[in-house]
């Protein structure tokens, strides 16, 4: 029986980290993989985080993190766990620029749906949304804060590359975590023209080496 002060979250990106996950969560229980179906990972917005922290390349449009998007027979191997109802703000706050979701998650294993752990997901949004819900529906204020980083929009869904350091973590979390979970990042996480992380990291190997600056270290540092 689901626990009605307690709401499950399924991590796709850098709460495939436990570490990442439980600087925002301290009292996540749970950890464990789960499959949601009928989504895939698409690196489609540039998280105005990523700029806040210094970790974005504006030049080489390598600014993007990554949200699940609706596809049919597609699937995700995620970081399933809960939290507390009381944290869910937290949640919110953490991921501003996406629309909620509540997904049925699946056991690993068996496949069976385990609807008494319906999970929260971040799904991919547009600017109009985020404009709405961060910037109370100015416009103005938005492009005055993106436009110091050089950006006129922050969701783009065919133009963008990874951000480095958020991919690597991303990477290198979801291979601690769960053979199966990596696989499925290399797999069922895409860029805008198409090709799968997988493939894009064997033409840009090195940026498994790069090194996240202090400030993320923490956070982004693929544990």
């Amino acid at each position: 029986m689901a626990d009605r002060d307690r709401v499950y979250i399924a991590g796709f990106g850098s709460l495939m980290s436990l570490t990442s996950a439980l600087t925002t969560f301290p009292d996540l229980e749970d950890f464990h993989p789960a499959r949601v179906h009928g989504y895939r990972r698409v690196f489609n917005h540039t998280a105005e985080v990523f700029c806040t922290f210094g970790i974005a390349n504006v030049e080489t449009k390598e600014t993007s993190s990554v949200s699940a998007v609706p596809r049919e027979g597609s699937s995700i191997v995620v970081a399933l766990f809960s939290i507390p109802r009381s944290s869910l703000e937290a949640f919110y706050n953490r991921e501003p620029e996406f629309v909620i979701k509540d997904v049925v998650p699946h056991d690993l294993e068996s496949d069976e749906p385990m609807p008494q752990k319906v999970a929260k997901m971040c799904t991919a949004s547009d600017d109009e949304r985020y404009i709405s819900a961060r910037y109370g529906g100015s416009r103005e204020a938005f492009l005055a804060k993106i436009g110091q980083w050089g950006l006129e929009r922050i969701w783009d869904p065919h133009n963008l590359l990874p951000c480095r350091v958020y991919l690597r973590h991303c990477v290198l979390a979801a291979k601690r975590f769960h053979e199966e979970a990596h696989r499925s990042f290399l797999r069922d996480s895409f860029l805008g023209d198409g090709r799968t992380i997988g493939e894009y990291l064997e033409e840009n190997a090195d940026i498994l080496d790069e090194v996240p600056p202090e400030v993320v270290a923490k956070r982004y540092g693929g544990v």
